[in-house]
């Protein structure tokens, strides 16, 4: 069996620019790019969103619900986000869940991202694309795209719960092959 070669691309986020998944309606839409931050709005229909516990070693990310209810984790304490409470800040190395749409009405949320690595930029690029293909998981990448992005740009994600070395010489480079073998590319920043 041959093993096909991920593809990369490069492509520029502009402030402005929307993504949206023919398949599932979830939608990306870039706000601010700056040296500081990189601020997208998502909306996640009922039952979206959501990841496996991880940590960023290399960057924070605060996330603002606009509109809906989103359920998270930060390390073990579970969160109900609302417009009542409406912000959940991540800083570097915590364990989290990313918020999931567990409501039966749209979530809007604002994700921030500080400051914009490579890598960020990337999965947000990469992310814009799989959307507009109809390809994403629940207005996601699938994990094998996620693992790739991170091997591609020597970002610093990880699930929580495994060695990260053997994340980064073992599991990253599987899942560049998974997503190569399916036809997938990452997008890293121009």
């Amino acid at each position: 069996m041959r093993i096909q070669r991920l593809a990369t691309r490069r492509g520029r986020l502009r402030p402005g620019e929307t993504f949206e998944s023919p398949r599932t309606g979830a939608r990306l839409t870039i706000e601010e790019i700056s040296p500081a931050a990189l601020v997208v709005e998502r909306l996640y229909r009922p039952g979206m969103g959501g990841a496996r516990v991880h940590v960023h070693l290399d960057f924070a990310e605060t996330y603002v619900v606009r509109r809906g209810v989103a359920d998270a984790r930060l390390d073990d304490l579970r969160l109900r986000l609302t417009a009542d409470r409406p912000t959940l800040r991540i800083p570097p190395g915590v364990p989290h869940v990313n918020p999931r749409n567990t409501d039966t009405a749209e979530l809007v949320m604002q994700q921030r991202f500080e400051p914009p690595t490579e890598g960020a930029l990337a999965y947000v690029r990469t992310l814009g694309e799989v959307l507009l293909d109809g390809r994403d998981d629940d207005g996601d990448l699938p994990m094998a795209l996620v693992l790739a992005v991170f091997d591609a740009t020597g970002g610093r994600t990880y699930l929580s719960r495994l060695p990260f070395g053997l994340q980064r010489r073992v599991l990253q480079p599987l899942g560049a092959a998974v997503a190569g073998a399916r036809g997938y590319a990452v997008w890293l920043p121009e």
